[in-house]
């Protein structure tokens, strides 16, 4: 979702060279002014354009009590449409794997929103971080992904100058 459809440029620039600030990081998200990526409503409006059985899943490191902010910031913009699903992060143990776990099988522990999914495949992926793709952690684990035989056949990488775990494993 972030830097990938929704574009943080403003919040980068105030907090250039800070560590994260969750404070600032959620007054943010709550003004809902991030813009569009370039490109991003294009592409999702082409996607969604091949059917009914194919649904953009937009996965989220922002908390879920962010979530009103985040799809009314997405709905402003025409990124988020019906039937679309949107997946924040409900707690910790809520990983990316998790969430993808919860639209492969419908299941994700004691996930109530997962049931609300009928299993589906996940053609592609999208993502600026590592992260997005692999729940890896360190230098050494994201090095054995390298030969991974889902990159540009699932798994895409949008790079992004600001921040990431690319930056810092593949330098």
């Amino acid at each position: 979702l972030d830097e990938t459809v929704l574009l943080n440029i403003i919040i980068e620039q105030e907090t250039a060279d800070l560590p994260f600030d969750p404070k600032a990081w959620n007054a943010w998200v709550q003004r809902m002014e991030a813009l569009a990526v370039p490109g991003a409503k294009d592409f999702l409006d082409k996607v969604r354009g091949l059917g009914s059985r194919v649904h953009l899943v937009f996965m989220s490191d922002r908390t879920s009590a962010l979530d009103s902010f985040t799809t009314g910031n997405m709905r402003s913009l025409g990124l988020l449409k019906d039937g679309d699903i949107v997946l924040s992060k409900s707690g910790k143990a809520d990983t990316k794997e998790a969430r993808r776990r919860c639209i492969t099988t419908g299941e994700s522990g004691s996930d109530a929103r997962c049931k609300a999914y009928k299993p589906m495949s996940i053609i592609a992926k999208f993502g600026d971080s590592l992260r997005d793709h692999f729940e890896v952690y360190g230098r050494k684990a994201a090095l054995k992904t390298l030969d991974d035989p889902r990159w540009t056949t699932e798994d895409f990488v949008l790079p992004n100058p600001m921040y990431g775990q690319f930056a810092r494993y593949y330098k």
